[in-house]
C-alpha cells in the first residue's frame, strides 16, 4: 500500500517541479526549455519538442520541419 503513496507522490511532483533553464530562468510543469537568440524560452507545450530554428516547438509525438510549423511522426 505504501508503495502506491510514493508513485503516486512521484508522479505528482513531476507536473508540480518547475524545470530550470541554463540561464536561470525557468519553465513551469513539464515545459521544457527551448534556446532562442535572446536566451531561453518555455515551451507552451508539456514534454514538448525544441525545433532547431530556435523559433519555435512543437508538441510531443511531432516533428519541426524546415518551415517552422510541426508534423506528427509517421
Amino acid at each position: 500500500m505504501k508503495f502506491k503513496y510514493i508513485i503516486l507522490f512521484l508522479v505528482l511532483l513531476k507536473f508540480v517541479v518547475n524545470e530550470t533553464c541554463i540561464d536561470g530562468s525557468t519553465c513551469p510543469g513539464n515545459q521544457k526549455c527551448c534556446a532562442n537568440k535572446e536566451g531561453f524560452s518555455c515551451c507552451p507545450y508539456s514534454n514538448g519538442i525544441c525545433c532547431l530554428d530556435m523559433k519555435h516547438c512543437c508538441p510531443p509525438n511531432h516533428e519541426c520541419t524546415n518551415k517552422g510549423t510541426c508534423k506528427e511522426k509517421a
